[in-house]
């Protein structure tokens, strides 16, 4: 066999030099699968049947980021809805936590 694989292999300082045969490389790559593959863990963790809503409007959230509460009596104004949007949409919280 004369082919680029079955050549004699040179010899270095360090002893023979290796050719990557065919073979080799399939190992090599299935090794490197392996390897990876172990890398990945997969557990289903269990879906909650109904999303945490909020039952009516005085049930909200009505706190505001630096910590001061936003006035029931009063009406709310544009930023004070933006605030009780963002606070109590299910999609945020979950990103949250």
């Amino acid at each position: 066999m004369t082919g680029r694989y079955w050549r004699a292999a040179r010899t270095t300082r360090r002893g023979p030099r290796r050719r990557l045969t065919p073979r080799r490389g399939l190992v090599r790559a299935g090794a490197l699968c392996a390897a990876l593959a172990g890398c990945a863990a997969f557990r289903p963790q269990p879906l909650a049947g109904r999303p945490a809503l909020a039952r009516s409007v005085a049930a909200l959230d009505r706190t505001r980021p630096h910590g001061l509460p936003i006035p029931g009596d009063q009406p709310l104004t544009l930023a004070d809805v933006a605030v009780l949007a963002v606070s109590n949409s299910p999609d945020l919280r979950a990103t949250r936590t």
